[in-house]
């Protein structure tokens, strides 16, 4: 993975997105939540979102990479 694209927002709910999308993410993350539970700093998330690859190619082909993502639709 070398190319992902992130969507979030205060009022995004990505589990209720990703269930009508084709889309499959990497990651989904939550308002409320704590960035990183095995830390110390329990600072919460303000936004929710996920991650979406949108290339596999390597990260030195970067011209690939932007074919990808320009024709990720």
């Amino acid at each position: 993975m070398s190319c992902v694209l992130r969507a979030s927002g205060a009022n995004f709910d990505a589990d209720e997105f990703l269930k009508v999308s084709w889309l499959d993410a990497l990651t989904a993350f939550h308002r409320g939540t704590v960035h990183f539970p095995t830390s110390s700093v329990t600072r919460k998330s303000d936004y929710s979102g996920m991650k979406v690859s949108v290339s596999t190619r390597e990260i030195s082909d970067l011209s690939g990479q932007v074919e990808d993502a320009v024709g990720f639709s």
